[in-house]
């Protein structure tokens, strides 16, 4: 179904063109403020690593996992997908140069959001460009705090742990902007979801501080390292599992007593929308009520309630969703439905 179609056609260009100018400038802007940090770094690069070295195809392929690897935590509204990939980049820091820690960081995602997630060619390249920022700021981090140095100490694990942290702070700080640029939501879920991200790369950069000194004890050691990461990050899905069905049956238990609760008709439709609005996570929730008469042609009307109350809608929306119940119902055809 199509209507109003002239200003339809405007408003949706108006509203997807502007978003998308937005990522555009914002990607060459990472990628103008990654290059300029990444070459400081480049003209006094910190001291190479002296124990072990890691060749960037090897930091390539743990990038790689933790993008294929992520955890999705819900603030609200907004889905937060969360890796680990500050234990790779920690490792880089400590164990590679410059220029092959950059390689790693940039290649091993950028073959999974390509090859692997297929995403469009803009989502492609601004997550492309993040990692190629973050990874700049991360280098610059540790080479301004720890004084160019590797070597164990309570300096430099700060610093490690300062360079990640920073570095997963812009991807917060830019998925959170692009996310309020196409979506117009507000700003409370953003900034819970962003502190909760923090903090789960505070505590990746910790062991990625003990993979290090792990490390430090042989190659031998990457055999406990690695089988006890496959072990964390299977607990870890394991227990979001549980949490997600958890918090499903909670939902299903709340919405079983708000029907108990509320047996008036009056009652009953406020508290089925808001149990909907909140298994939704969305600001406004809709039912649609029609009856079949004796008519061809049913009677429909069209409910909404926002939290607060619950209101008609206005006549246009209305007699769109009798032509949309007559469409589904009597008729039987697929419908697409567009909002303005």
């Amino acid at each position: 179904m199509k209507r109003n179609a002239g200003a339809r056609d405007g408003a949706v260009t108006r509203r997807v063109t502007r978003p998308t100018r937005r990522v555009v400038a914002l990607t060459l802007v990472l990628a103008a403020v990654g290059t300029a940090l990444f070459g400081a770094v480049l003209k006094n690069p910190p001291h190479a690593p002296s124990s072990l070295h890691i060749s960037w195809w090897i930091l390539a392929i743990l990038f790689g996992a933790t993008e294929i690897w992520v955890f999705h935590l819900q603030f609200g509204r907004e889905a937060k997908s969360i890796s680990i990939s500050e234990i790779p980049l920690i490792l880089g820091l400590f164990y590679a140069a410059p220029g092959p820690m950059m390689l790693g960081r940039v290649l091993g995602p950028a073959v999974v959001v390509v090859l692997w997630r297929r995403q469009t060619p803009l989502k492609a390249a601004l997550n492309i460009t993040l990692f190629y920022a973050n990874g700049a700021v991360a280098l610059s981090t540790f080479r301004l705090l720890g004084g160019g140095s590797v070597a164990d100490g309570p300096r430099t694990w700060l610093a490690a742990v300062a360079a990640a942290t920073l570095s997963i702070a812009v991807d917060l700080l830019v998925l959170s902007l692009i996310l309020r640029w196409y979506t117009g939501g507000g700003r409370k879920d953003g900034v819970s979801g962003s502190l909760a991200g923090l903090f789960i790369a505070a505590a990746s950069s910790v062991i990625g501080i003990v993979s290090v000194l792990t490390l430090r004890l042989g190659p031998l050691a990457t055999i406990p390292l690695v089988l006890a990461g496959a072990v964390l990050m299977i607990g870890y899905r394991s227990y979001s599992s549980l949490a997600d069905r958890h918090t499903s049956l909670e939902k299903l238990f709340r919405f079983s007593r708000e029907l108990n609760g509320a047996p008036a008709t009056t009652e009953v439709l406020p508290a089925v929308l808001e149990q909907a609005r909140q298994l939704m996570r969305a600001e406004v929730a809709e039912v649609l009520r029609f009856s079949l008469g004796a008519a061809s042609s049913p009677a429909a009307s069209l409910w909404r309630y926002d939290g607060d109350r619950v209101e008609t809608d206005s006549d246009d929306r209305i007699a769109l969703s009798q032509r949309l119940v007559q469409s589904l119902i009597l008729d039987g055809e697929a419908i697409l439905l567009t909002h303005d």
